[in-house]
């Protein structure tokens, strides 16, 4: 088990299934146990907002306006736990494909300090594609070099991660075509 695999707790049976487009069934074990808990903690808020309506009744107009307040703030954080937690875990169980997405990675960088001069990777990306990751996590990939990402597609879970190798077996006389956006605007301009 190389160093990537043990931060980010993946096996080879993880990776291949990640490869073929799917989950593995640790990972879809894990993701259903966050289901789980996100519904625990769904049932634990609304068991306190029932606990709390009763309470403002019975202690009366002051306990209904503190404990009203308070049972609103706990509606809109059960609110929010079940469109990010809940329903987001649901949709990656559902989801008949994983994603994957290659690129060179790039640390993203967080200030340790009031004057931001000790920094740590708190994540990293490719493109726009970020995952915030512990530090060892993040550390466990090297900037700059290219790896390939399985992820989660709705809660953007890092699921597991491959360092991909170019390797050159053109031959001498093959020809390599690549894209310059410069030439085609000088193109484009000569012919006006």
């Amino acid at each position: 088990m190389n160093e990537l695999q043990q931060v980010i707790n993946f096996t080879d049976a993880d990776l291949k299934a990640n490869t073929d487009g799917y989950l593995s069934a640790n990972q879809r074990d894990y993701l259903s146990s966050r289901q789980q808990r996100s519904r625990k903690l769904l049932i634990g808020i609304t068991s306190v907002i029932v606990m709390m309506a009763i309470g403002a009744i019975l202690l009366g107009s002051l306990g209904m306006i503190v404990l009203g307040v308070m049972a609103l703030v706990l509606g809109i954080m059960s609110l929010v736990e079940y469109v990010i937690g809940y329903q987001s875990y649901t949709r990656d169980l559902n989801a008949p494909e994983i994603e994957t997405i290659q690129g060179v990675v790039h640390y993203i960088w967080r200030g340790d300090s009031i004057m931001g001069i000790e920094t740590y990777p708190s994540g990293i990306r490719i493109g726009d594609i970020q995952f915030l990751l512990m530090e060892d996590q993040a550390r466990a990939f090297v900037e700059g070099k290219i790896y390939a990402l399985h992820f989660a597609p709705a809660t953007h879970t890092l699921l597991s991660a491959e360092l991909v190798v170019l390797r050159h077996d053109l031959s001498d006389d093959a020809e390599i075509a690549y894209w310059d956006d410069s030439l085609t605007e000088n193109y484009s301009t000569s012919e006006h």
